[in-house]
């Protein structure tokens, strides 16, 4: 339930715990994943778990992130905390579903 001291914006949802197979299952009939990292990971588990969803993904191109994306084949790599190129990308998974 969404409490009201986390100021959230609009439209913008705090579901709390969700077990690890309702992801899994909600990844395998999305179009894509999103990781955008603004930190650098040294190991992205959210992106091979996507990835073996059958989902490419968009991420950031930072820390290990860059060893697991290969950029135009398994997703696409954005800057790391440029909300313009992130959301090109994204609207390019959409626009373009079986070019990746």
């Amino acid at each position: 339930m969404l409490e009201p001291d986390l100021r959230l914006p609009p439209n913008v949802h705090a579901l709390g715990r969700v077990p690890h197979e309702v992801v899994t299952a909600v990844r395998r009939r999305s179009l894509f994943s999103v990781a955008p990292s603004v930190g650098a990971e040294p190991f992205g588990i959210v992106i091979i778990e996507a990835m073996a969803a059958g989902n490419p993904v968009v991420g950031s191109n930072i820390g290990g992130i860059p060893e697991i994306i290969q950029d135009g084949v398994s997703g696409l790599l954005v800057p790391p905390g440029d909300v313009a190129a992130l959301r090109d990308a994204m609207q390019f998974m959409l626009d373009n579903p079986d070019d990746l």
